[in-house]
């Protein structure tokens, strides 16, 4: 049991918690905005960063301009509670008085639309679907206000709930406990309908208390919550783990909300006063993630290990009839933790009789495959004048490995420490597929200019996390590969790929204590064997590094492995960085209608003709 306990627990920190260092701005404190006010509340911005606040009691609204300053904005405003900014441009606002609503106000002439009449509303959001969401206090209840105005109860059971916040990507809700010790989470579905209900944050509360006082809540554009409490600013990754606390300025910290320029200060509402303080990240709607280079670096430092000599050693040349010469060798990719050397076995094809340096495409087989299994695929580049590597991935083919003894040795990396653990889930592999470049630039008969890489399901995990960081490989085509990792856990689409290695996620649901496979479990799983796969290592950040070079991605419709509207976002991120790099004909992406996890032969010889195009001569 014990075992299992500290296995839990290195999973919760493999990367460490979300420190306040990663948000907080060494050397800035809290600024004061504006003071002398009755009771400052609904703290939001509009999409340009200029800042408005509710000083309740005196029923005026206030805002702060990009330059700082507050100035009264709606003098004889009804006594706001809460409000947001919605896709239609009309600030929403839950109302205390006169009477308790909800609201829909013009900016421009104040004008007024109830949409809920005779409400008890704390607090609320909008979606970009225009739905609106409220917590009731009193009931315990999140209701729901749908486009034809209809309202309903959707979550229940939460003491006394105050705050209100929805991530980046809109795809879940979290709701604060003024009354409990919690912070709920719930996922949004198509009708609005919120499910998997699940108290995910536990707030911090001060020596005495029984009550933690959550109150107002935002997000940053990277997922992270912010929770104001009578213990201070709670700050959690979207995981769920708390990160810290933010010092008050002052006794009070009502309401919280990003904005001013960029979106990249963080104003709070304490009482009478207002206050803000800048911050490394922004608000939704605000690029804050890691740069490409950023990315890059701490990829390639997360992966990092002592190199060895690649020590080449050929087993078998073969030349065939149809003027194709195959080679088996193997080289040194890691002296492990034991002193064995790790070596990785490839088979290399090329045409016999060519001469001088041959463009090199390495292709990756999928989980359970083996080097052979692609030799045909080899033999069709060759015979295009190309040379083709196809390699046994970590415990796979000859390394020596099986299904079985791959999924075994990921069971053994969730539950190993930290410190001992190997990634034999796609990660050892990267590394292994750098060091491959490595050697296959010190061959005479490579072009280490024109090296391509493709691979298949897994490979293609590989490809998209191997070539995205080494600009050495000049083409790049991820075949039923490229997902959101992160979005698969926020939709409730993690099933397929958890299946790919079931075993493993069985065993750490049962370390965990988990009756079945859930979400938490694969988030567990996961941020532990592959660090970064729901965040600055997800597609949709990995694919902006190929920008400027050929990348073809190939998916199915209907795969369940990688669903196809997760996928959209990395599609999304991919054709943004390309667009801003001048470079959109490098792009292609494909995907099969009505296919599940499986190229075609359509997209197989699509993607033969583009490594043609792009490194042939």
């Amino acid at each position: 049991m014990i075992r299992f306990v500290v296995a839990l627990l290195l999973a919760q920190n493999l990367r460490g918690d979300e420190a306040l260092s990663k948000v907080l701005v060494e050397g800035e404190s809290w600024q004061l905005v504006g003071e002398g006010y009755q009771f400052t509340d609904a703290v939001t911005a509009d999409r340009d960063g200029n800042v408005y606040f509710s000083d309740l009691p005196a029923g005026a609204v206030h805002r702060v301009g990009l330059d700082g300053k507050p100035s009264v904005w709606w003098s004889g405003a009804p006594r706001i509670s809460g409000m947001k900014f919605g896709p239609d441009g009309r600030l929403y606002a839950a109302t205390q008085a006169p009477k308790k609503q909800i609201i829909a106000v013009d900016p421009a002439t104040k004008g007024i639309t109830v949409l809920v009449e005779d409400a008890q509303p704390n607090d609320l959001v909008v979606t970009r679907k225009g739905l609106v969401y409220f917590t009731d206090t009193g009931k315990g209840q999140v209701m729901l206000v749908d486009r034809q105005r209809k309202v309903r109860a959707v979550a229940s059971g939460i003491v006394k709930p105050n705050g209100i916040a929805l991530t980046p990507d809109e795809g879940s809700l979290a709701v604060s406990e003024f009354g409990g010790t919690h912070v709920w989470a719930f996922r949004i579905e198509a009708n609005g309908d919120l499910n998997h209900g699940a108290a995910w944050m536990d707030l911090r509360t001060p020596v005495g208390h029984v009550e933690s006082g959550g109150d107002g809540m935002t997000v940053d554009a990277d997922g992270r919550f912010y929770v104001t409490s009578f213990s201070g600013i709670q700050m959690f990754d979207w995981t769920g783990r708390l990160g810290g606390v933010i010092a008050k300025p002052t006794q009070a910290a009502i309401s919280v909300a990003f904005g001013g320029p960029d979106r990249s200060y963080l104003f709070l509402c304490a009482k009478d006063k207002l206050f803000r303080r800048r911050m490394k990240v922004g608000g939704p709607g605000q690029a804050t993630a890691m740069t490409p280079a950023e990315v890059r670096a701490a990829f390639l430092k997360l992966l990092d290990r002592p190199r060895v000599p690649a020590d080449p050693r050929l087993v078998e040349t073969k030349a065939g009839p149809d003027g194709l010469v195959a080679e088996t060798l193997t080289i040194a990719t890691e002296k492990k933790r034991s002193g064995a050397i790790e070596r990785m076995p490839m088979l290399l094809v090329k045409p016999a009789k060519a001469q001088g340096r041959l463009p090199v495409v390495i292709v990756f087989h999928g989980t359970g495959g083996n080097k052979e299994q692609h030799r045909a695929w080899c033999d069709a580049m060759a015979r295009r004048g190309f040379i083709a590597v196809s390699i046994d991935a970590r415990y796979h083919g000859q390394r020596p490995g099986s299904r079985e003894i791959y999924i075994d040795a990921i069971t053994k990396a969730w539950r190993a420490p930290v410190a001992e653990q190997e990634h034999p889930w796609f990660y050892d592999t990267v590394w292994d597929a750098w060091r491959l470049v490595d050697y296959l630039q010190t061959r005479p008969d490579v072009d280490g200019k024109r090296i391509g890489m493709t691979g298949f399901s897994m490979g293609g995990i590989q490809t998209w996390l191997a070539a995205a960081v080494d600009e050495r490989v000049r083409v790049a085509v991820p075949a039923i590969a490229v997902q959101s990792f992160r979005w698969s856990l926020a939709n409730e689409q993690w099933q397929g790929r958890a299946k790919t290695v079931e075993a493993t996620h069985v065993a750490a649901a049962k370390d965990l204590g988990e009756k079945e496979v859930n979400a938490r479990v694969c988030r567990a799983v996961w941020n532990k064997i592959l660090p970064g796969i729901l965040d600055e290592f997800d597609a949709p950040s990995m694919l902006r590094l190929f920008a400027g070079r050929p990348l073809m991605i190939i998916n199915g419709e209907l795969d369940p492995n990688c669903p196809i509207e997760g996928a959209k976002v990395a599609f999304a991120a991919a054709e943004d960085a390309y667009k801003q790099a001048g470079a959109s004909d490098k792009l292609k992406i494909d995907v099969a209608m009505g296919v599940g996890h499986k190229v075609t032969d359509e997209q197989n010889k699509a993607a033969q003709d583009w490594f043609a195009r792009w490194l042939g001569k």
